[in-house]
C-alpha cells in the first residue's frame, strides 16, 4: 500500500475517533469546554474586546501572562465570529488527525514501515487522546508541533543536513509558544548538533544558530514578559501549577513521612485567580511556592525524581467513564492527593483491594488493564536501547536521542503526572515499544567473523 493510502487510511480513522468523542459529550459545555478552557477563551476574548493580553473576567482587564499566546491567537477568529465551541474543536479535530497522518510520514524515516504504521494507527485510536484533541485546550495545536520539532532534531541527529536543525529550532519555539512545557528542551538543539558531529567550529556555528532561531521566534513574547509586565516568568501559570500540585502533593508527601504540622505548607488564597481569573493574585502564590520549596530544596528534589515515572502510569481513561453518563460511573479524576492513574489511586501494593474494587465495579478492571497496558509500554520504550544492545547491535543516535527526549520531557512534567502532558509522547513511545517487540521476535545475526 502507497504512502498517500496509509496516511488517508491513518487521517480517517483518527478524525472519526474524534469526531465520535466530540458528539458523544451530553452537552456543548460538557466535556468540550473544561475549566483550563475558560482561561484561553477568555484570553482570546480581551484580545479582540479590550486590546489587552489577559484571562481576566473583567471589563478593566490587567494584562498577564498565564497563558502562552499560540492557542488564544488561535480562537481569536471563531472568538470573533462567535462561534458555537463545535466549531473549534472540529477544526482542531481535523489538525489533530492530520497530525496523526504526519506522524506515520516521519516516523518512518526513523524507524521501519511496519513500526511506523503500527504506531500511528495506536495513536489515532488512542482513547483518552482522542477526547483531549476535542476539547477546546491547546494539545491539539501543541502535539503536531512538537512531534515534528521532535523528528526534525532526530533527522538532524541521524543526516547532519542542516535544514534539520533550523526546522526543529522553529517548531520547538513554536511549540514553547503554545505551552510553556517545550521551553527547556531547547537544550537539546546543542546535543542534536554534538550526535551529528562534524568539525568544531562548524558544530559551534550551528549550536549558536539553531539557539538565536529558537529565541529569535520567542522574541515578541520575551518582550511582552520582561518590558510590559516586568516579569522574568515565562508564564505564571508555573507558579498555580506550582502550589496546586507541586508544593501540595510534595507537603502531603512530607506530611506522611511525619512533618511536623508548624512545617507544613501555608495556605495560599486562590480565590481571586479560580473566580475572576485575575492573574495578579499570582504575586502572593508565588511567594509562598517558592519559599516553601527552597526551604526544602533536597527533600523536594527525591520527591520530584520519585514521582516522575507517574507520567507513564495514568491512561486517562476515567475522563472517557466519567463522561458517560449512562454508565452511572464515577471516579475521582483529581487523585486526591496522588496521580498516576488507578493504579495509584487503589495503592497497587495492595491486591486484595484491586480485588475487593474490580467485584463491585468491574469497569475498574478497565482502568487497571489500560494503566498496565502504559507501563508495559513506557517499559518497552525505554528498554529498547538496552534491547539493540543485548542483540550485540549499536543503537542509533537518534534513537538514543529520542529515549533521551522522552526522559527529559518526562522529569520536567513532573510531579503532576497528568495523562494530558503524555499525549504528545505516546506516538513516541510507542514506536520504541513496537520497535523493540519487532527486535525480540527477530533472531539476532551475531558476528562470526574471527
Amino acid at each position: 500500500m502507497s504512502d498517500k493510502k496509509i496516511f488517508i487510511a491513518i487521517f480517517l480513522l483518527a478524525l472519526f475517533m474524534r469526531l465520535g468523542a466530540l458528539f458523544s459529550f451530553a452537552e456543548e459545555k460538557s466535556l468540550i469546554y473544561v475549566n483550563d478552557s475558560l482561561t484561553y477563551l477568555q484570553t482570546a476574548k480581551n484580545m479582540t474586546s479590550h486590546g489587552v493580553y489577559s484571562m481576566e473576567i473583567s471589563d478593566t482587564p490587567h494584562p498577564d501572562n498565564f497563558r502562552t499566546p499560540l492557542y488564544p491567537f488561535f480562537l481569536i477568529p471563531f472568538v470573533c465570529l462567535k462561534t458555537s465551541k463545535y466549531i473549534p474543536a472540529i477544526v482542531q479535530i481535523l489538525i489533530m488527525s492530520l497530525g496523526c497522518g504526519l506522524a506515520y510520514l516521519l516516523g518512518k524515516k526513523i524507524f521501519s514501515d511496519r513500526v511506523a504504521i503500527f504506531a500511528a494507527f495506536l495513536f489515532a485510536l488512542e482513547p483518552f487522546g482522542a477526547l483531549i484533541s476535542a476539547q477546546i485546550m491547546v494539545e491539539a495545536i501543541f502535539t503536531p508541533l512538537f512531534l515534528s520539532a521532535v523528528f526534525s532534531l532526530l533527522l538532524y541527529a541521524k543526516s547532519a543536513e542542516a535544514k534539520y536543525l533550523w526546522l526543529a529550532s522553529a517548531l520547538l519555539s513554536l511549540s514553547a509558544l503554545a505551552r510553556p512545557i517545550a521551553l527547556p528542551l531547547a537544550v537539546f538543539l546543542p546535543l542534536a548538533v554534538w550526535l551529528a558531529g562534524g568539525q568544531r567550529p562548524e558544530m559551534i556555528k550551528r549550536a549558536l544558530w539553531s539557539l538565536g532561531i529558537f529565541f529569535i521566534i520567542l522574541t515578541p513574547w520575551l518582550y511582552y514578559i520582561f518590558f510590559s509586565l516586568k516579569t522574568t516568568d515565562f508564564s505564571s501559570i508555573v507558579w498555580t501549577q506550582g502550589y496546586e500540585y507541586r508544593a501540595r502533593y510534595f507537603d502531603e508527601w512530607r506530611a506522611k513521612r511525619g512533618a511536623p504540622a508548624a512545617d507544613r505548607l501555608p495556605l495560599a488564597d486562590m480565590q481571586a485567580v479560580n473566580e475572576t481569573l485575575d492573574a495578579r493574585a499570582i504575586a502572593p502564590i508565588k511567594t509562598v511556592v517558592s519559599s516553601y520549596l527552597n526551604s526544602h530544596l533536597a527533600e523536594y528534589v527525591v520527591f520530584h525524581l520519585l514521582r516522575t515515572p507517574y507520567l507513564l502510569t495514568d491512561s486517562g481513561y476515567s475522563s472517557l467513564f466519567n463522561g458517560i453518563s449512562k454508565l452511572n460511573f464515577s471516579y475521582d479524576t483529581t487523585h486526591g492527593a496522588v496521580s498516576g492513574g488507578y493504579l495509584e489511586q487503589i495503592g497497587w501494593r495492595n491486591l486484595s483491594a484491586t480485588i475487593y474494587q474490580i467485584k463491585n465495579q468491574p469497569l475498574f478492571a478497565v482502568l487497571l488493564l489500560a494503566d498496565l497496558f502504559f507501563v508495559f509500554i513506557a517499559l518497552l520504550a525505554l528498554a529498547n536501547p538496552l534491547i539493540h544492545w543485548r542483540r550485540r547491535e549499536r543503537p542509533n543516535k537518534e534513537i538514543i536521542l529520542l529515549v533521551l527526549i522522552i526522559l527529559f520531557y518526562t522529569l520536567v512534567a513532573s510531579p503532576i503526572g497528568n495523562p494530558r502532558f503524555r499525549i504528545p509522547v505516546n506516538f513516541l513511545l510507542f514506536l520504541l515499544a513496537l520497535d523493540s517487540i519487532f527486535l525480540i521476535k527477530t533472531p539476532a545475526i551475531y558476528d562470526k567473523s574471527p
